[in-house]
């Protein structure tokens, strides 16, 4: 068995050697990856030059995009690239519940360096008000989601609940139990051909209270499903003189009580 020795000046030597090689080797990916940062953050290739709102109606575009951008921007990439790179957008639909936006979704024009918004704003189905004054839109799935102004008239209905005393924003007005009784309870009222002017919901006894310009009242429950009396209150109404009638209750399931 024969035995290489090796002069230390030539193992001193390859290891200088390969030591150099790490080093280059380690500036070069450090090179490489900064090269690649630089390209993605500053880059216009990867920069978002417009924003596309599409489909909004009662909305404006900035209201919308301040609801989007809480749904995207909320992670630390995001804050690391800006909302100005396309790699933080995603595609498809972003969650936007709670807001007035019943959908959101984003798709991405490379090309064009644009983000395409595709949006379904909320119905605006009912007003709803605390005791403190304050009023909120309700829509058809019975979630307040935004501030209402003052209304005056019929087209819109406005019910007073006078027992709730934190806001409801973001929240179903009552629990589900009960919600789908009420909702077709106030889109029933809204299809009568009778001017209501005022609604008041009673938290305690589940009912409804519906006045008339004329002064009739309207007396309903939602701890049942009320279509079936609705639906027989619509035929009475075509036979009776209302201007006679001081009350009309329907809180007896399939039962209807009048009052001259």
């Amino acid at each position: 068995m024969s035995v290489v020795y090796l002069d230390q000046r030539q193992l001193k030597r390859r290891r200088r050697v390969f030591y150099l090689k790490v080093i280059l080797a380690a500036l070069g990916i450090t090179a490489f990856g900064a090269g690649l940062a630089y390209v993605i953050i500053y880059s216009p290739i990867f920069q978002v030059d417009n924003y596309i709102i599409e489909n909004n109606n009662r909305l404006a575009n900035e209201t919308i995009f301040s609801f989007i951008k809480p749904a995207v921007l909320n992670n630390g990439i995001a804050d690391f690239l800006g909302e100005k790179n396309f790699l933080i957008w995603p595609e498809g639909e972003i969650d936007v519940s709670g807001t007035p936006l019943l959908m959101a979704k984003i798709s991405k024009d490379w090309l064009n360096r644009s983000i395409k918004i595709y949006v379904k704003e909320r119905d605006l189905f009912a007003v709803w008000c605390l005791p403190n004054g304050i009023c909120y839109w309700l829509d058809q799935s019975g979630l307040v989601f935004e501030e209402a102004p003052e209304t005056e008239g019929g087209l819109i209905l406005k019910v007073y609940d006078r027992d709730q005393k934190e806001t409801l924003l973001g929240l179903k007005v009552i629990e589900d139990r009960f919600l789908g009784n009420l909702l077709i309870l106030l889109d029933n009222l809204k299809k009568l051909s009778l001017p209501i002017k005022t609604i008041i919901l009673d938290r305690n006894l589940q009912e409804l209270r519906a006045e008339t310009a004329d002064g009739l009242v309207l007396l309903f429950s939602f701890r049942f499903n009320p279509q079936s009396s609705l639906d027989s209150l619509n035929s009475l109404l075509k036979t009776l003189d209302l201007k006679k009638l001081s009350y009309i209750d329907l809180r007896v399931e399939n039962r209807i009580f009048y009052k001259n």
